[in-house]
């Protein structure tokens, strides 16, 4: 991969205050994703420059638009770092900070498909009802 381009992410996902890095940086790791170099884009980083990226993930984990770029992108982090792991205190509390918002998020979908459920019933029992009356 270009330096260029690693460098380009690097300030992208720093960036993150500004709503057009938001935009550029979701195309950006996009692109990444499809063209597989996203491994390539996350490797080779020490704990200072693997921060931006767990906090970028900590961020938009829970916004169910980008759900599945932001997955794989914890994902590769996850595969590429979990050996180093206990290293460094700052990447360690990311981590952990990761995995309850993961947590929170699923709980919160789990509540979402259960109240899905209960309308289901609700909407196909009135359905039923509607059927016998006529």
């Amino acid at each position: 991969m270009f330096p260029s381009i690693r460098i380009f992410l690097e300030v992208l996902l720093i960036a993150q205050k500004d709503a057009n890095a938001r935009s550029q940086s979701l195309t950006l790791l996009t692109a990444l994703r499809h063209r597989s170099a996203l491994r390539t884009a996350l490797s080779n980083r020490d704990s200072v420059t693997l921060q931006p990226i767990l906090r970028w993930c900590i961020k938009n984990i829970s916004d169910y638009r980008i759900t599945r770029l932001t997955t794989d992108v914890a994902l590769v982090v996850l595969d590429l770092y979990a050996d180093q792991l206990g290293r460094s205190e700052e990447v360690d509390d990311l981590i952990m900070a990761l995995m309850q918002r993961v947590k929170v998020t699923v709980e919160a979908s789990q509540d979402a498909w259960k109240v899905r459920g209960m309308l289901d019933m609700l909407v196909s029992s009135v359905g039923a009802i509607d059927g016998v009356e006529a």
